[in-house]
């Protein structure tokens, strides 16, 4: 061996599938449950989006309940101010007067229906 292999064999820090040791620390580490700062960034970006995606749901689903029992100016205005369009009062009451039996039909595919 040369001088050059030789000091390359004794800094060498990998194993024989030429993993390093660090590799290994961190596999082991996420194995015990801990996760890499970068995995729990993202965790919380993902989770404070569907957070809010969420509060939005509830906001429009709220403001169109609201306006469906008393359709005042000011209904109307929360339902600008979180973005319903009339359309889509239109069909929540249709929906709101339909049965059960009749809101599960709606929502079957064609292929579904002709079954």
């Amino acid at each position: 061996m040369s001088g050059e292999a030789c000091k390359q064999k004794i800094n060498d820090d990998s194993d024989k599938y030429h993993q390093t040791h660090d590799e290994w620390d961190d596999r082991l580490l996420k194995a015990i449950g801990f996760r890499s700062i970068e995995e729990s960034k993202m965790s919380d970006i993902k989770s404070i989006a569907i957070s809010d995606k969420d509060r939005l749901i509830k906001e429009k689903q709220k403001a169109l309940d609201g306006y469906i029992k008393d359709p005042s100016s000011d209904n109307a205005a929360k339902l600008k101010d979180v973005g319903v369009k009339p359309q889509t009062v239109k069909d929540e009451r249709k929906k709101k007067e339909m049965t059960s039996k009749e809101r599960n039909i709606s929502n079957l595919s064609k292929r579904e229906k002709q079954q």
